[in-house]
């Protein structure tokens, strides 16, 4: 019967125990990779999850936005100085009102939506003003009789309207023109009621320009 010798069994037992530690050495690289992955999965998840988030809140707000009718009417104004005949200046006003929002806009063209102020004089530097001049008549309404027109005007999303006006200034000097509509929309008064807005205060949307007759 063969006998093992006592460094063959050693030889053995070594050769096991550095199998066990290079199994123990795997697993543990092993967990230490699993708990990466893990971690980085967790990373990428949380993030995306994130993103995910943000972009839902942003189609929500544009969807907000969108379905939100609002109007958003601006104003600009143009002047030109032509000579009139027999004396004086004639004054060319332009207005270009422009509805960049997604509702209908009401403008008021009634009295005294466009104004012409002469400055009299300068007191310590500011101007004085001399009393206002309501030329809101100076537009031309149309020439059927049969025809009724209202002073006001609807300007519906991405819309612009132009209004021409013409007056006569005799006395040169330095002059304000001023433009300035009452606006009305489903969605102002909706926005009165939710600011507590007084009922006697009105939105509105103007421009002015500095014109001089010589």
């Amino acid at each position: 019967m063969d006998q093992v010798s006592p460094k063959m069994v050693s030889r053995r037992r070594g050769r096991l125990e550095l199998l066990q530690i290079k199994v123990g050495i795997a697993a543990s690289l092993l967990s230490i990779v699993t708990l990466a992955c893990v971690a980085g999965w967790t990373i990428w998840v949380t993030h995306y999850v994130k993103r995910e988030s943000e972009m839902t809140t942003l189609m929500l707000k544009e969807m907000t936005q969108k379905t939100d009718l609002s109007p958003h009417v601006g104003t600009v104004l143009a002047t030109k100085l032509t000579t009139a005949e027999g004396g004086g200046s004639l004054v060319e006003v332009g207005v270009t009102l422009s509805n960049q929002g997604n509702d209908i806009a009401r403008m008021n063209l009634g009295q005294r939506v466009l104004s012409i102020v002469k400055v009299q004089r300068f007191d310590s530097g500011l101007p004085v003003y001399g009393p206002a001049w309501d030329v809101a008549a100076a537009r031309y309404d149309g020439m059927s009789s049969a025809l009724l027109v209202f002073p006001y005007l609807d300007i519906g999303p991405s819309e612009s309207y132009e209004l021409k006006y013409m007056v006569r200034l005799d006395e040169p000097g330095l002059y304000l023109v001023r433009f300035l509509s009452r606006m009305k929309s489903d969605h102002i008064d909706r926005h009165k009621l939710r600011m507590n807005t007084p009922a006697l205060i009105e939105y509105s949307t103007g421009a002015d320009a500095f014109i001089t007759v010589p």
